[in-house]
């Protein structure tokens, strides 16, 4: 063998010395690295989706138990912690939305006593820096079954202090008016045609005292309940 062929012998053996050495590294610390970066990369995903279907499952849960729960001042509450439970902001949002169009939408098309209910518990139970104060008070629908409720009510209070002081004539003037108002207001329309089928012309106080019972112990239905009881006296 002459020194030419040596060297380059040489310099192959070198050449592999210097591949075996790459293929150490690669295979004592390149692998290992890309091998725990994608380790940890697919334990991220998986733990994000668990997070996903479990924040999912809260929410299912969630929207299940508002639209379903018959005490408001209970979902208003739950709308305003919402963000507290859930961590994703965006899906938080998106629920309170549609408990705030459910809540609105129900006002809307229940009775005005529904509508007063619902109301008087965003007043009381809703956070002040939420739009559903604002949502609630801006609706002409709303505020003129509102109106109609409260003028029923003053109204069914005005004529059982008639009925109470033994004014059956104009008890049963007041108890029409109710109807007026707000046709079918508890029992005004019953009482009122009872009153006016049962009173004579010049009722006695054994006669109006005979209606105050029968009205106070048959005709009570949502009335008040301390004139119910002043009429029992």
């Amino acid at each position: 063998m002459d020194e030419n062929e040596f060297n380059e012998l040489k310099e192959k053996v070198v050449k592999l010395e210097k591949k075996r050495n790459f293929n150490l590294w690669l295979q004592f610390f390149i692998f290992p690295l890309i091998l725990a970066g994608m380790g940890y990369y697919f334990q991220h995903v998986v733990k994000q989706s668990e997070k996903r279907m479990e924040q999912l499952k809260i929410s299912q849960n969630i929207v299940n138990q508002v639209f379903n729960d018959t005490i408001v001042e209970r979902t208003i509450i739950f709308r305003d912690i919402l963000d507290e439970i859930l961590e994703n902001d965006v899906l938080a949002t998106k629920i309170q939305e549609s408990i705030d169009n459910f809540l609105k939408n129900k006002a809307i098309t229940g009775t005005a006593e529904e509508a007063k209910k619902i109301n008087n518990a965003v007043n009381t139970f809703a956070n002040d820096n939420t739009e559903l104060k604002e949502s609630f008070a801006a609706s002409t629908v709303i505020q003129q079954k509102i109106s109609k409720y409260d003028k029923a009510i003053a109204k069914e209070r005005e004529a059982f202090i008639f009925l109470i002081n033994g004014e059956l004539d104009k008890a049963i003037i007041a108890f029409k008016e109710v109807e007026q108002i707000y046709p079918s207001f508890h029992q005004a329309y019953e009482i009122g045609k009872y009153l006016q089928k049962s009173t004579p012309e010049n009722p006695t106080e054994t006669q109006i005292k005979e209606i105050q019972n029968h009205i106070a112990n048959t005709m009570s239905w949502k009335a008040p309940n301390e004139l119910i009881q002043r009429l029992k006296q």
